[in-house]
């Protein structure tokens, strides 16, 4: 046991030097502690805690001694915390955790913004270009490096315009707050201030994703115009969403043009009007041939069409859901029928996955699911609470809830997944194949005037035009050919979707991840980022914030080193 406190020094060299070994490795492999740094950090750590462990007498005399006390000992208490502060640096590296502490959360990615970087499967080159300290290039850093932390396929170049001229030339750089240019292949998108998650977010979907889905919006029926971006209750905003992802907008005259099969998803929007008869068997042929249809159906409008809902599985009722649960009422709106949904109300599903704000259903219906449906699989989506009720007679002396009204957690919200298209009962087409065009006459090159005259023309042999209104089988293509997989989404209500409704709590993601559900974009599901809010400091705040920061502080730790020198001198 002496030989080895005898030698118990040589492990602290030997430790010393593989700590040395280690600060050499870090700084020649690009500041990586993986592989032999980090093996050579740990063991030099373990040597040098064996020392003391060993010679402990050895130790504590040396520490003990003048020399140490009045002289080297601060040079070894230095250079223990130097070793303490780099062991805490590399588990800190080893193990990067942030905590975000701002009240909207500006330092932490949206949930859909770390699914879409999670699934980038192709680099992209972004090209960032940024004149000195733009206040853009912070802005547009931050986000950059949140997102880098779940992807490596981003491969980010930051150019100084000025430092680079003609590179900027090349890319038509002009602006002074500042450009980022994504590109993937042939695919490239042009981002200018201000740059925000989701900006960036969205762009990355639209380049890296490989195909436009073809989303259909039917009109016909007193639907909302598409194109509506102005009026309070038009849907323009949400077509723009929309729009500025890999969504192509394109309206579906079902009157008259049944439902187009290239069609992914089917919108259908406060209909004022009831689809007829040869238009329901146009949708349930587009549904049991695995069509996928979202609806945002309104308080008496089109019954007729809630009613046809039960074919796959839903129930609509003719009546306005109240809830008069104050924890579901928006904040200064008085009317019981204003209601606002969250928590247990917010029913588990790929849709509503990451949604954790309120939802606001300005007018609902009910909206629920008959489980007992042979063929389908429904599934509740949104309710209320405990105190509300479906009112049948909303316009009535006495609003209240009655014995043969529903009661209790509302559904407002279902979603179907057909499995057995057969159930659905598609009426047999009445449509003949189309008439190939006649086969041209041979000429007669000895005399033209001998080639014969065509018996008839092509006119003659295309169909009529297909009277749909007629016969209900007409509206059913003629090659029907129905498979499981149809989707259908039903909500009671269609301002949700408003365009002043859209901003609220989490409306927006509710109708998006439908529509990203619908067409099978997982990348697009979840929680979408917020602009977030800004910082207001008044004049009088920045007045203080200037005496706290310039004259307290600093004055403070004045008057502290002054009474500490006075109080040194008396001794």
């Amino acid at each position: 046991m002496e030989l080895i406190r005898r030698y118990a020094w040589m492990l602290a060299l030997a430790g010393s030097v593989l700590l040395g070994g280690a600060g050499i490795g870090y700084y020649t492999s690009g500041y990586h502690l993986d592989g032999a740094p980090t093996w050579l950090a740990v063991a030099g750590g373990i040597l040098l805690v064996l020392y003391p462990v060993l010679d402990r007498e050895g130790v504590v005399d040396t520490l003990s001694s003048r020399t140490v006390r009045l002289g080297s000992g601060a040079t070894l208490v230095v250079a223990m915390f130097a070793g303490l502060a780099g062991a805490l640096f590399v588990l800190a590296e080893r193990n990067d955790t942030t905590w975000d502490l701002t009240s909207d959360a500006q330092h932490t990615l949206a949930d859909q913004s770390i699914t879409v970087a999670r699934g980038l499967t192709e680099s992209i080159e972004v090209k960032s270009f940024f004149v000195g300290s733009n206040p853009g290039r912070a802005e547009f850093h931050r986000i950059a490096e949140l997102l880098e932390e779940h992807t490596d396929q981003l491969a980010i170049e930051h150019i100084d315009p000025l430092r680079q001229p003609r590179l900027a030339s090349a890319n038509e750089i002009t602006g002074d707050h500042g450009t980022v240019l994504l590109r993937l292949g042939d695919v490239e998108r042009r981002l200018e201030w201000p740059f925000t998650e989701e900006r960036f977010v969205e762009a990355l979907v639209t380049v890296s994703s490989k195909v436009t889905h073809k989303i259909c919006w039917a009109v016909g029926h007193g639907e909302p115009d598409p194109d509506d971006s102005y009026t309070e209750r038009g849907l323009g905003a949400v077509v723009v969403e929309l729009e500025s992802l890999n969504y192509q907008v394109m309206r579906q005259q079902v009157p008259t043009e049944g439902i187009d099969r290239s069609c992914e998803a089917l919108v259908v929007v406060r209909p004022k009007e009831d689809w007829l008869p040869y238009e329901l068997e146009a949708l349930a042929a587009y549904l049991a041939e695995g069509g996928r249809v979202v609806m945002l159906l309104e308080p008496g409008l089109a019954p007729g069409l809630g009613d046809e809902l039960q074919r796959y599985g839903v129930v609509v009722g003719n009546d306005l859901v109240i809830d008069v649960n104050p924890a579901n009422q928006m904040m200064g709106v008085d009317d019981p029928a204003f209601v606002v949904l969250s928590g247990r109300g917010v029913l588990s599903h790929p849709i509503t996955e990451g949604i954790g704000a309120a939802l606001v259903f300005p007018l609902a219906r009910t909206v629920a699911p008959n489980r007992e449906r042979a063929g389908v699989e429904v599934r509740g989506l949104l309710q209320t609470s405990e105190a509300a009720w479906a009112e049948t007679d909303p316009d009535g002396a006495e609003v209240g809830p009655d014995d043969h009204e529903l009661q209790g957690e509302v559904p407002v919200g279902a979603v179907v997944e057909i499995i057995d298209p057969s159930v659905l009962e598609v009426a047999a087409s009445t449509q003949s194949a189309p008439v190939p065009p006649p086969e041209p006459e041979p000429i007669d090159l000895e005399g033209l005037e001998a080639v014969p005259e065509p018996v008839d023309t092509l006119e003659d042999r295309v169909p009529a035009p297909i009277d749909f209104e007629g016969d209900i089988g007409r509206a059913v293509p003629y090659d029907f050919a129905p498979k499981p997989g149809g989707r259908l989404v039903v909500f009671g209500d269609s301002d949700f979707a408003s365009n002043v409704f859209l901003p609220l709590g989490n409306n927006r993601d509710l109708f998006m991840n439908t529509v990203a559900w619908l067409v099978e974009e997982d990348s697009q599901l979840g929680e979408r980022p917020d602009a977030g809010d800004t910082l207001e400091i008044t004049s009088f705040g920045e007045a203080m914030l200037c005496i706290v920061s310039v004259f307290l502080v600093p004055g403070g730790a004045l008057l502290l080193a002054i009474a500490a020198w006075l109080r040194r001198r008396r001794l």
